[in-house]
């Protein structure tokens, strides 16, 4: 209602491939879609290529995560929360699992309790409605992923890890 003009581009399918679920949560988000009369602000676009979700990643403002924190399954890292930062847009998503990782709260994204719509909802509409923090919070984790998350950045961490182990094992 605030932000008329938005439109949420939802990626997935069926959970088929879970261990843990099983139940048809399409059919739940059509409900709720159907049930608040928001058909013309929301696209349920299925399983995409992956050069189809970094098409949507280049013309989204902001991806959103919203993970349940569900027992026995871990959301284990937050990929997309990596994939989002390196496409320059901000994340705003839950705490939940290994999200806080790929996720700097307040610097890449905004994070928010699992459960917690009204936040949710609350950050996602700051995002929308302030393009320069959009961009500064997209433009922080793009630098964040190509520092600490690319190729070269990992093997920078793993050489100081290296040289911290050699010289901690000479003066033993």
């Amino acid at each position: 209602r605030e932000i008329p003009e938005v439109c949420f581009l939802v990626v997935g399918d069926h959970p088929a491939a879970s261990l843990v679920h099983s139940e048809n949560i399409v059919s739940e988000i059509e409900a709720a879609i159907t049930k608040l009369k928001i058909t013309e602000h929301v696209r349920l676009l299925g399983s995409l290529s992956d050069g189809d979700v970094t098409k949507l990643y280049q013309i989204a403002d902001v991806i959103v995560l919203p993970v349940l924190d569900v027992e026995d399954d871990v959301e284990g890292f937050g990929i997309v929360g990596l994939e989002a930062a390196a496409s320059g847009k901000p994340v705003v998503a839950t705490r939940a699992g290994g999200i806080p990782d790929a996720v700097e709260n307040d610097k890449s994204g905004i994070l928010v309790a699992a459960g917690d719509y009204t936040g949710l909802s609350r950050a996602i509409t700051a995002l929308l409605r302030d393009s320069l923090f959009r961009a500064a919070l997209g433009e922080f984790g793009r630098c964040r992923v190509c520092e600490k998350f690319s190729w070269p950045g990992v093997g920078r961490c793993y050489e100081k890890l290296i040289s911290e182990i050699g010289s901690s094992a000479r003066s033993c």
